[in-house]
């Protein structure tokens, strides 16, 4: 049996990214991206939860779906986007310098990673608030 899941949101992604502040947070706790990743081969989708930009960047392709919810006072509002929207937005704006070369970071420790094999995992990440980035653990 196929289930189609079809989510009703917010597409004014502008005004989330410009007034929120969500896509500059080191940490996103209390409101992360909820990633839909799918898979071809089998149909399905994966939800996966992302707490920082800087691993939604690194760990996912510009196509994915993504939902951020946008908390306010007395109603929260919930936003639909893709990953390539949030790297736009970060390449446009010089003032997230900063998440764009940590992502560069992440990238080239993946790939010497991926290069080494399996003739060593023990290659130094470079420490997040909440440990290690997600973007390690990639999604294949």
């Amino acid at each position: 049996m196929l289930i189609q899941v079809v989510i009703n949101v917010r597409h004014g992604i502008d005004s989330l990214f410009e007034k929120s502040g969500l896509i500059q947070a080191a940490s996103l706790p209390h409101t992360p991206y909820i990633v839909f990743v799918p898979n071809d081969e089998t149909g399905t989708v994966s939800v996966r939860v992302v707490s920082s930009t800087v691993d939604l960047l690194t760990a996912y392709p510009d196509d994915v779906a993504v939902m951020l919810q946008w908390p306010g006072r007395q109603r929260s509002d919930f936003f639909g986007f893709s990953v390539g929207h949030v790297r736009r937005f970060v390449e446009s704006h010089s003032e997230l310098q900063s998440i764009q070369e940590e992502v560069a970071r992440c990238r080239t420790l993946i790939q010497e990673s991926e290069r080494l094999g399996s003739q060593n995992r023990n290659i130094p990440l470079p420490p997040q608030s909440n440990g290690y980035p997600e973007a390690i653990q990639r999604v294949e």
